[in-house]
């Protein structure tokens, strides 16, 4: 049985995991941070779901709450969330399964004079051992306040941050053909543990047509309140999308023009230039190949748990 055991972190520095400092923008301030070169800060998918997180900041959701992030990385969210002149957060909690993501994470929201101010608690595990413990430890009901979930939708990709291991997910892995296992997985187990005043941001691709996230969503016991579009995004070259084509032949990707538009192109000549991509090393700057990101703010759908 997994425990809730705290992890001892390490102060962070330039020398550690390839770390350099980069700038997020909270409230229109610059904020500097270390982060590493597979997740960068202008990550197309961590700028949309900074700019959700910003929102809801915007909207109060986390004045005076408890916040819970799965897959915390660097931080960069949280910072967001307490904002440059907001009302302090409750307590933190972090949950990623690299270690070395949670000292850049303790660093970062010590610089930053969040954990001067407010609890943190950061834990090195899987989500679902989290989850599981913490049901273990206070049971249902217990996780009152928000959750940001922005983790991982491929079964292949380069890192942690970019694919999920798929062992371990048992019955979840039914979503596997959408890349969808890790978070059923985890807002399957969420849901009971969650407080009816809980709510989650959840962030999706939308390589997935709307209707199997919906479902996944609604499947795993949670209810849309909201939802947070965007313009497509450039496909991460780290990230996987074979699987893709098991479901999807047109209508997910995008191509930018000479003229900056966004044009459909089918699944297949997007696996093309992501596998041509891969092939030679190349970057951003050489996939024009976008998909569309869509972040959910959900509750707990009412009356399956007591």
């Amino acid at each position: 049985m997994a425990s809730l055991a705290e992890y001892e972190y390490s102060p962070d520095s330039n020398a550690q995991y390839g770390a350099s400092w980069r700038q997020i923008y909270v409230d229109g301030e610059s904020i500097d941070l270390l982060t590493t070169n597979d997740f960068p800060s202008d990550d197309p998918w961590s700028v949309d779901f900074r700019e959700a997180v910003a929102a809801l900041w915007r909207q109060t959701h986390f004045s005076d709450q408890s916040v819970w992030e799965f897959g915390v990385g660097d931080g960069r969210n949280l910072i967001v969330a307490r904002g440059i002149r907001g009302v302090p957060l409750r307590k933190v909690h972090g949950i990623d399964i690299d270690d070395w993501r949670l000292d850049l994470a303790a660093g970062n929201l010590e610089r930053t004079g969040i954990s001067g101010e407010t609890p943190v608690s950061l834990f090195h595990m899987h989500a679902l051992d989290y989850l599981r413990a913490l049901k273990d430890s206070y049971g249902n009901n217990s996780l009152k306040g928000v959750v940001l979930m922005c983790l991982p939708q491929s079964p292949e990709g380069g890192n942690s941050a970019d694919t999920y291991d798929q062992s371990g997910l048992g019955r979840y892995r039914l979503w596997d053909i959408f890349g969808l296992s890790l978070n059923a997985a985890v807002l399957d187990n969420l849901q009971p543990v969650a407080h009816r005043e809980t709510i989650a941001l959840v962030m999706l691709s939308g390589r997935v047509p709307e209707e199997i996230r919906l479902d996944m969503l609604h499947t795993t016991g949670w209810s849309v309140e909201q939802e947070f579009g965007s313009l497509p995004v450039q496909q991460d070259p780290d990230t996987g999308i074979r699987y893709v084509e098991g479901y999807a032949t047109e209508g997910v990707f995008w191509e930018v023009d000479e003229y900056r538009n966004y044009q459909p192109i089918s699944t297949a000549e997007a696996i093309r230039r992501w596998e041509q991509c891969r092939a030679y090393g190349g970057g951003r700057d050489t996939l024009n190949v976008f998909h569309t990101v869509h972040e959910y703010l959900i509750s707990p759908r009412k009356g399956l748990f007591g």
